[in-house]
């Protein structure tokens, strides 16, 4: 009883925390590139992480263990969290934050098609996947005069693939059994992705008017203390402790609170069409987490955005 409480306040964290790294990671890339921001980010959260346990006398797994956490951390957190923060550079934090909403959803849908069938979809769940895409397809619709513009059509395209590869990071971690404590699989994770994404960098970040101001820092401080060693390890622990369909619960909290805290803290508009799309998004996830708990599948994904970064996200 006491692990289950431990893992309840774990998820209501990563709740709260994953919400605000969308502004956070917005107000980093106004001033620093944003596979360099990020990049900076989870080495050193990751690192920290790593370097604790192995100053515990852990030892990282063996290799056929570690590559699945370092793919995992490729596809969920150098992809994943990085697309975020780059397609954050043209959308905003809200709005990504509602994109990266739909990951129960592509989860579903990966089963269906790639995992051997072994998600039924019943009704409730087709409703919400349907939902979920009719909230998606608003979004897009809402700034239909904008996708002329390749740079916003790109960043929101951009988070929309982040999403895939979060979840495609997470069925992979799913199938994997535990043989590291959780929250070390998470350094380890963070650290890879990290890695990729400081590799990528030079390759993709514009360096010109590059300034790591006071906002900056501070923003990097909050998501390496907050954003990814306390969320991401609360997200690991409480998806090891708790059933997939409950820690999914973020995935319709996280876009309130990003949508919140992106109008109240930096002015983001908030449109009728993005509150009901948020509605819509929000509704088919329920829905879909609501058909899951009728039955016990043989693959029980949990969702991600992080782009939390694991804000991702994003998730994020």
């Amino acid at each position: 009883m006491r692990n289950q409480w431990r893992a309840y306040l774990a998820l209501a964290a990563m709740c709260i925390i994953w919400g605000t790294t969308y502004l956070a990671m917005r107000v980093g890339i106004m001033h620093v590139p944003p596979f360099l921001f990020l990049g900076i980010r989870q080495v050193v959260a990751g690192g920290l992480l790593c370097l604790f346990f192995l100053g515990s006398g852990h030892r990282f797994p063996a290799w056929k263990d570690l590559k699945i956490h370092l793919l995992a951390g490729i596809l969920m957190i150098g992809i994943g969290n990085g697309l975020v923060g780059w397609g954050e550079q043209h959308v905003t934090s809200g709005i990504a934050a509602l994109i990266c909403s739909m990951m129960p959803i592509w989860l579903i849908l990966f089963n269906v098609f790639f995992m051997g069938n072994t998600e039924r979809v019943n009704g409730k769940m087709a409703l919400g996947i349907l939902l979920g895409f009719g909230g998606l397809v608003l979004i897009f619709s809402d700034g239909l005069q904008d996708l002329v513009n390749p740079a916003y059509a790109s960043g929101m395209i951009g988070i929309v693939v982040a999403t895939l590869s979060w979840a495609g990071g997470t069925l992979l971690l799913k199938k994997q059994k535990p043989v590291i404590k959780p929250v070390f699989a998470a350094g380890i994770q963070l650290l890879s992705g990290g890695v990729f994404m400081l590799i990528i960098s030079p390759f993709s970040d514009n360096y010109g008017g590059m300034e790591f101001t006071g906002e900056a820092v501070y923003a990097l401080l909050y998501l390496i203390v907050f954003g990814s060693i306390v969320s991401y390890g609360s997200f690991t622990y409480a998806l090891e402790k708790l059933p997939a369909s409950t820690v999914s619960m973020y995935a319709y909290i996280n876009p309130l609170v990003a949508l919140f805290a992106g109008w109240l803290l930096l002015d983001e508009v908030l449109s009728r069409h993005i509150l009901f799309a948020g509605l819509l998004t929000i509704g088919g996830i329920y829905l879909v987490t609501a058909g899951r708990r009728r039955k016990k599948p043989a693959l029980s994904p949990a969702p991600v955005p992080g782009p939390r970064e694991r804000q991702a996200s994003a998730t994020q």
